[in-house]
């Protein structure tokens, strides 16, 4: 009896090790990850539910290039707001400066181009997304209501410049969570209104912030598998 609960147990315990080691080390090098809808909460009194928009992040471990992919679902004026600023953490330390590199947008250019502040690189701080903690990496699409409107989908592809992504999926490369707000892992800065005026400036906006809320399993995949990896890492190194 013993010995066939411990065949059992045993048999258990590498089917969890099989499932552990796909989801810390993927059998391919590119990978996905699509946050939940950006249209939980907002940092003002703007109907979070107005503030709608999906995002996906995509990792390429072969190229140590990743992308994001937005795709503003707000609808038509009055409600159409514009996606002007988005704001995400990287997970691994060892990722020490990422560049922006270009962009892909199908139906009209991102005006004024895209920059990206990297509190990693030159020792930087971390940007404020209003009312959702500070993020390492921002990117600002541009003064005045320049960005995603109403109904497009832009990527934004980045190139890891110093340091190496590790094999591991997008989730959990990117899913470390914000500095000073729980269970926030990216934001997104919406415009609307006298912004459609590239004169103004981006100060003088309507704007609000919003941020996805995981799912319970989705929380807890995501603080499971970073776990995994960093406890694998530590053993490579104690091995070392």
């Amino acid at each position: 009896m013993a010995y066939t609960r411990g065949v059992a147990l045993g048999t258990v315990g590498l089917f969890c090790a099989i499932i552990l080691a796909a989801s810390v080390y993927p059998a391919h090098a590119v990978s996905t990850w699509t946050l939940p809808p950006f249209s939980k909460e907002s940092s003002d009194g703007t109907d979070p539910g107005l503030l709608n928009a999906t995002w996906t992040f995509g990792y390429d471990y072969s190229a140590q290039t990743f992308d994001i992919t937005v795709q503003n679902q707000t609808v038509n004026p009055p409600a159409a707001f514009t996606i002007s600023e988005l704001f995400f953490n990287i997970t691994i330390p060892e990722i020490d400066s990422v560049q922006f590199h270009s962009y892909t947008y199908p139906t009209a250019p991102v005006k004024f181009g895209p920059t990206l502040t990297d509190a990693n690189d030159g020792g930087g701080q971390p940007t404020k997304a209003d009312g959702f903690g500070v993020f390492d990496f921002w990117l600002d699409l541009g003064k005045g209501n320049a960005g995603t409107a109403a109904g497009d989908t832009a990527t934004f592809h980045f190139e890891i410049l110093d340091g190496k992504g590790p094999n591991v999926g997008a989730q959990a490369l990117f899913g470390e969570l914000t500095d000073g707000m729980l269970w926030r892992y990216a934001a997104i800065k919406w415009t609307q209104g006298v912004a459609d005026d590239p004169s103004v400036l981006e100060e003088d906006d309507d704007s609000a912030y919003s941020t996805p809320t995981p799912e319970p399993c989705t929380l807890g995949l995501l603080l499971c598998t970073a776990s995994a990896f960093f406890a694998v890492a530590r053993r490579r190194r104690r091995a070392a």
